[in-house]
């Protein structure tokens, strides 16, 4: 049994139906939780935190509880969502999805717990949601600052077709340009995020070049 799970990369726990041994384990779990992890089982299992989108009660706080107050033990396969906080010099999180399996061991109730770590999918995840709202922010200052701008613009030129000093019209010139050149800014953000987004719209032109 031990060289069967030995080197499958899921960390695999299999515990007496109490709680109180350790039956079988691999190396990926004894990597997680190191050698001296299974002097006490029930201590070890305190460590991994319920996560709130399982499917849990929301007063089972740990993989201890969770297992103590459903009664699993042999009743049926659940899993569940778990947070490890992993004691290194870096003090990392682990996020794990745990499955719990009821078995027969040398005729007796035990329970099978296999864990899949999901640290890097959650953190993939994570920075998708991120870019995602960069995104939606960007878009929506980007139209906000389009706005104001046209409105500076509009103002500069009926003053330029008003104002006869020449000075006051290079002012007024230069405060257009720089209208213009952030009003192109804006647009070429908003078209960027069309981009990213797939749904810019080609117009085919002439040009002469």
């Amino acid at each position: 049994k031990q060289l069967v799970v030995h080197d499958i990369p899921e960390a695999i726990l299999v515990v007496s139906g109490d709680l109180s041994q350790s039956l079988l384990t691999n190396k990926a779990f004894k990597d997680l939780l190191g050698e001296k992890a299974f002097d006490n089982i029930r201590s070890q299992l305190q460590q991994f935190f319920i996560q709130p989108s399982s499917s849990v009660a929301s007063k089972i706080k740990t993989l201890l509880d969770f297992i103590q107050d459903l009664q699993i033990i042999p009743q049926k396969k659940f899993e569940c969502n778990l947070k490890y906080f992993k004691e290194t010099s870096t003090s990392e999180e682990q996020f794990f999805q745990a499955k719990l399996l009821p078995l027969t061991w040398d005729n007796q109730g035990a329970l099978a717990i296999v864990l899949h770590d999901v640290t890097q999918q959650r953190t993939i995840l994570s920075l998708q949601i991120a870019d995602s709202h960069k995104d939606k922010v960007l878009a929506t200052v980007s139209h906000e600052l389009r706005t104001p701008l046209n409105g500076i613009l509009g103002v500069v030129q009926i003053m330029q077709k008003r104002i006869q000093d020449p000075e006051l019209l290079h002012f007024l010139s230069i405060c257009k340009n720089s209208s213009n050149l952030l009003i192109g800014l804006v647009n070429s953000i908003l078209d960027l995020n069309q981009i990213r987004l797939k749904k810019l719209e080609l117009r085919p032109e002439k040009i002469d070049i």
